[in-house]
């Protein structure tokens, strides 16, 4: 939606959402000749440079006049929401003068939303020079050995894939201190030490039922450096 569209819409919602007694009191302060009730934009000779700058400065001012209404009144959920949306649009897309007339601003504001109906869609940029407007982005993680969808996520469309990678990717990456099928940690999160590289000077015997059958298990021993391994027959 373009700005005239987004602040009119804007208001309606307003109305739409306010209760009849509230309603009348909103309607008693706007001030265009327009019911904002139909959807769509404003009648205006969009040509003329002088009638668009009238109508922006006039819709700015019934929103304005709307919001100041409702400040600080008990509202239930409806009403706030599309109060909230209101100033929304009114402050990321408007500037006003010094002699108090508002003006589109020439400026994109930082997550500027783009629609009434749904809020939560963003401008988007699939590349530097390809962009699109009014649609979320779709998110996967793949299993690169499997080839299988492990998990998916939905974002608006100005959101950067690596802001989505830790969400998508949780499942996968162990916490700190955790313990996982390759052995137990301990309180820092390192694996327990083993009597093959605890710096003891134990034999490694290989303890498993099976050393007579196989005679290369059970012949090393470590030595009195961790991580070094002698040979029986003093072979490295």
């Amino acid at each position: 939606m373009d700005t005239v569209t987004l602040i009119r819409s804007g208001i309606r919602g307003v109305l739409k959402a306010a209760g009849a007694d509230l309603e009348a009191e909103l309607r008693a302060v706007i001030r265009r000749d327009d019911d904002y009730a139909a959807a769509g934009k404003p009648v205006c000779d969009y040509d003329d440079r002088a009638a668009r700058k009238q109508l922006v400065d006039a819709l700015a001012k019934d929103g304005t006049a709307v919001l100041a209404v409702l400040e600080g009144r008990e509202l239930d959920p409806a009403a706030t929401q599309a109060g909230v949306l209101l100033a929304t649009v009114l402050g990321q897309d408007l500037d006003i003068g010094a002699d108090g007339v508002f003006t589109i601003a020439r400026r994109v504001a930082p997550d500027r939303v783009i629609s009434t109906v749904d809020p939560q869609t963003r401008h988007g940029h699939k590349t530097s020079a390809h962009r699109f407007d009014g649609y979320y982005k779709g998110h996967i993680a793949i299993d690169p050995d499997a080839e299988v969808i492990t998990a998916t996520a939905v974002t608006a469309g100005n959101t950067g894939d690596a802001a989505s990678a830790v969400g998508l990717l949780a499942g996968d990456v162990p916490d700190p201190g955790s313990t996982d099928d390759t052995g137990d940690a301990d309180a820092t999160g390192d694996p327990a030490p083993t009597g093959r590289d605890s710096g003891n000077d134990a034999e490694q015997d290989g303890a498993g039922k099976d050393d007579a059958a196989d005679p290369r298990r059970g012949r090393w021993r470590s030595t009195a450096t961790p991580r070094r391994r002698g040979c029986p027959a003093g072979r490295s």
